[in-house]
């Protein structure tokens, strides 16, 4: 019982705001505590998911493996409460009257886990990744009504290249422009339940015959990303990418194990969409440090506007800014700012190793400050 428990918290996660879309997340340490994707950041492999013009700015790198732990919302406060010993299933009605009672009667929490699959190789101005991530939602607007709950895979493969070409060159100064594209091709497994609370812990209780009843779907999607960016100087960059220019989506339901090898043959109850579409655009800047270079390696700071063509959210939660200070070559402390909250990191970088954390905030609603949530991510990664 414990351990069923302690399933249902873990699967209490969201990984979007208001909702988990069907748009492919990039999760990453410098994402999260700088402040957002920036299309001009070139910081850990994942970063030429942002843009694809950012391939041509990477020295060579190898990316081996990489896990990390992405947790969002009040889970800890539902745990504590278990611990506590003030949840338990042998009384489910006495589920709903302590969660009321604690005012957890709004419900939306979010796990991603991205990993251990992170295999990949950038140099000569192109890369591939393959990469799987698990995410898992629940959303519970009340405790009375309907709930959602989500559990995803996705094993993602991705190629990119990006064209460097000189626009302005002297001994001392540069301009180069870079246009990149990439072409991204996922497959995914998710399973959805809506349900209400009481008969979601019976959903999940009766976990052998829960496709008889909700179907896990298999999904082909392939997406394109293009960009560009103007790097002044190795100073100074702009940037600006269209990410999921045409995507699809394709899903295809499966009950059985002969469902699943048939599954791209028999049309079912086949559903399809396009994506979300997303515009971003960036500054990056390389600030001189003179001699307190011999300390601070580098100061990098960053500035984005975010979704340019989502209108129902307000302007000031599009922006997004951080600062990654660089000691001794080792050592990066983070800072970030987005969705009108801050976040704050620490990454520390080794030879073919690398371990960090964030805790930042995301808002759940439309408009600052109406509903903020404060999320925690442990990263870890092997890369050369």
């Amino acid at each position: 019982m414990k351990r069923f428990f302690l399933l249902l918290i873990i699967c209490f996660v969201g990984v979007q705001i208001f909702a988990l879309t069907d748009n492919v997340d990039n999760t990453s340490l410098h994402n999260k505590a700088l402040g957002g994707p920036h299309s001009a950041m070139v910081k850990g492999f994942d970063s030429f998911f942002n843009n694809p013009a950012l391939l041509s700015e990477y020295d060579e790198h190898f990316s081996i493996a990489k896990l990390d732990f992405n947790l969002k919302g009040d889970a800890l406060s539902l745990i504590n409460l278990y611990l506590g010993g003030s949840l338990s299933l042998d009384d489910p009605s006495g589920i709903i009257q302590t969660l009321t009672d604690e005012e957890l009667t709004r419900i939306l929490f979010g796990l991603t886990l991205p990993g251990p699959i992170s295999i990949g190789y950038i140099g000569n101005n192109w890369g591939w990744s393959v990469k799987n991530t698990t995410d898992v939602y629940l959303d519970i607007p009340s405790l009375i009504r309907e709930i959602t709950l989500i559990a995803r895979e996705d094993l993602q493969f991705a190629v990119g290249i990006s064209f460097p070409i000189p626009v302005y060159t002297t001994d001392s100064f540069f301009i180069r422009i870079s246009p990149g594209i990439m072409s991204r091709t996922t497959i995914r497994g998710e399973m959805k339940i809506d349900n209400d609370l009481l008969g979601l812990i019976g959903t999940v209780s009766d976990i052998d015959n829960i496709m008889d009843t909700y179907p896990i779907y298999l999904s082909p999607i392939f997406g394109l990303d293009g960009g560009f960016l103007v790097n002044f100087n190795d100073i100074i960059s702009l940037s600006g990418v269209v990410k999921d220019i045409y995507t699809p989506i394709l899903k295809y339901p499966v009950t059985t194990f002969d469902d699943a090898l048939n599954v791209f043959t028999n049309s079912g109850d086949t559903s399809g969409a396009l994506l979300h579409r997303e515009i971003n655009f960036g500054l990056a800047g390389d600030i001189p440090l003179g001699p307190l270079s011999l300390v601070v390696n580098d100061l990098d700071v960053y500035f984005d506007y975010f979704d340019l063509l989502l209108f129902d959210k307000n302007p000031w939660l599009h922006l997004g800014m951080g600062v990654d200070i660089n000691l001794l070559g080792k050592f990066h402390l983070l800072a970030g700012f987005n969705e009108g909250l801050l976040a704050l990191g620490l990454n520390v970088e080794l030879k073919g190793f690398n371990i960090g954390f964030s805790m930042y905030g995301t808002e759940e609603s439309p408009q600052p400050g109406m509903r903020p949530t404060f999320n925690f991510l442990l990263s870890t990664g092997i890369s050369f």
